[in-house]
């Protein structure tokens, strides 16, 4: 009888490697080319805003197509990292754009939050960027998250020095300003405050754009409207009453 021949102990790289599985091929197709459409879009943000806002929905429907087809048979109820960062880009310069640009990307991004996402309040509490957190929330209250992960993070973090830390790790710096502002012990808004005083100006914002817009069952008079003001105002920090009066006066949201 022959020889029996063995690979014992063969190292697997002797071997020519694998070929990929037309599957992983084409995965591996779509991420490249998501990584140029993000290069582009975040090129486009720093040269010609308005054009980058055209493209905005494209690179997140790229994003999302890519992630439904990753999952087949399920239903996609929650963003991506990818259209979380790029819609946090998009905040990032929210605020600098022209009013007409401003317009046009607050109405892409509600489209596709309607249309492609059913976690909503999910999605919009991963936002770090006050002013688009407010002009969401402002037209689509049904987007507003869930402050219990943030009462409880102050329930169990009632000193700046055991808190400080969760500040860069929660899903949203956005929301966490405004709880901050509703609900932080006196040492977590000062030292909060001192910190990070344009989350604070986003946070005042906001309180100002709520109160502003919300719905009354019938017109008010002028001593009415004050005494609901009042009310309102005790909601949040005694210490920004002024600020969150002053940003009223300005108005300065879209809806």
């Amino acid at each position: 009888m022959g020889d029996v021949l063995t690979f014992t102990g063969r190292r697997r790289s002797n071997f020519p490697p694998s070929i990929p599985s037309p599957r992983a091929c084409a995965t591996l197709g779509r991420a490249m080319r998501l990584s140029r459409e993000i290069l582009a879009f975040r090129s486009a943000i720093d040269e010609s805003p308005a054009e980058a806002v055209k493209g905005l929905e494209r690179v997140l429907y790229i994003a999302h197509t890519d992630r439904s087809r990753d999952l087949p048979g399920e239903r996609v109820t929650r963003l991506s990292r990818v259209e979380i960062d790029t819609l946090n880009l998009v905040g990032e310069h929210y605020p600098d754009w022209e009013d007409a640009v401003r317009v046009a990307a607050l109405g892409k991004v509600l489209s596709y939050i309607n249309n492609t996402c059913e976690a909503k309040r999910s999605f919009v509490g991963s936002l770090h960027h006050p002013a688009l957190f407010t002009d969401i929330v402002v037209n689509n209250r049904t987007c507003f998250p869930s402050y219990k992960p943030y009462r409880e993070l102050f329930d169990s973090n009632q000193e700046w020095n055991s808190l400080a830390k969760h500040v860069n790790t929660v899903p949203g710096r956005a929301l966490l300003a405004y709880a901050v502002l509703r609900w932080g012990t006196r040492d977590v808004r000062d030292h909060f405050y001192e910190g990070y005083p344009h989350l604070l100006d986003g946070a005042v914002h906001l309180a100002a754009a709520l109160i502003s817009v919300e719905k009354k069952e019938r017109p008010l008079t002028p001593e009415m409207e004050q005494r609901r003001l009042e009310r309102r105002l005790e909601e949040y920090d005694l210490a920004m009453h002024g600020r969150i009066e002053r940003k009223l006066a300005e108005m300065q949201f879209i809806k």
